[in-house]
Formats: C-alpha cells, structure tokens, sequence
C-alpha cells in the first residue's frame, strides 16, 4: 500500500502572517477535506468566522455612523 501524499509546506514568508492555529486548521482541512472538516472542527471554526464577520460589520455600518448622526460622537470636517 502506498503512503497518504503529505500536505505541502507552506512557504516561510506566508507562514509568517498566518497565526500558526490558523496554520494548524488548515493543514487538517487540506488533509481531510472539506466534508470531514466540517464534521470534526470546522463548524466551530465556520460560527467563530460568521459571528466575527457580523459583530465587525454591523459595528463599522450599523452602530458607528448611527452614534455620528445622533450627535455622540462628533466627526471633525477637514482643518481649515
């Protein structure tokens, strides 16, 4: 019987900006696929980015410029 193909190693400069439990994860993902992966880990992983993605974003869209219109916070024009 053959071996299982090992993942391929990622480049040191990439590795570099990927924290190494974000490295690890996807190192399982590429092992076992995407089915397998979100079985086991991956649906932790898929709420963590969705909840992430939403608390992010109604902040920057929702939240923010509902203070700025309403006067809590002030937004300065450019300096004259």
């Amino acid at each position: 019987m053959t071996e299982p193909a090992q993942v391929a190693a990622t480049p040191k400069r990439r590795r570099f900006l990927v924290p190494p439990f974000i490295h690890n994860q996807l190192i399982q993902f590429r092992a076992v696929g995407f089915r397998a992966y979100i079985k086991g880990p991956g649906k932790w992983v898929f709420i963590f980015v969705v909840a992430f993605y939403l608390v992010r974003d109604a902040t920057l869209y929702i939240i923010l410029p509902y203070l700025v219109l309403t006067g809590v916070i002030s937004c300065p024009g450019p300096a004259s």
